[in-house]
């Protein structure tokens, strides 16, 4: 206990200005809009990375639920084929269509048990992800896309406590 004691007076200086200096990016951070949004870019880069390597690891050892997963995926699609293609025989007519581009991705970090619910995605811009695009999975809409990097985006869930028209 003594040597703690010791080791805090001894380094009490630089405790005091690396608290002061902690203090005073929270402020800045609070007060101006273009430092806010400087700490979000930097901070989405780095836990996307952090959250990243973790969701590798954590992937590992999920790979035959996974797998399940994928089964009962392909097996909804080609049912989903099967009426689709039952529908063009039946119809003969030109179907307008939308012309969308389908990306896929990976959760790297999902937060639902929040009140302001975020997740964010192994894509960025360099991959055709842009903000204000939509994001589904199997199991239907996810949220919007708030924020993109280059190879990471951050996605307004749909379970977010803000106002949804201004996703």
């Amino acid at each position: 206990m003594r040597q703690i004691f010791n080791a805090l007076l001894k380094y009490k200086n630089t405790s005091l200005f690396l608290g002061l200096l902690f203090i005073s990016f929270l402020i800045v951070n609070q007060r101006s809009f273009y430092h806010k949004s400087v700490f979000s870019a930097i901070g989405l880069g780095i836990s996307s990375n952090l959250y990243s390597v973790s969701k590798g690891v954590s992937d590992y050892f999920k790979l035959k639920k996974i797998n399940g997963d994928l089964v009962k995926e392909n097996n909804k699609l080609k049912a989903l084929e099967l009426i689709y293609f039952q529908n063009q025989i039946l119809k003969q007519k030109t179907l307008d269509t939308f012309n969308f581009e389908v990306t896929s991705a990976k959760i790297i970090k999902n937060s639902f048990n929040k009140a302001n619910n975020y997740l964010i995605i192994n894509k960025g811009y360099e991959d055709g992800v842009i903000e204000d695009m939509g994001v589904i999975s199997t199991d239907g809409v996810i949220g919007v896309v708030n924020e993109t990097r280059a190879h990471h985006s951050s996605v307004i869930s749909i379970l977010h406590q803000e106002d949804k028209s201004k996703c």
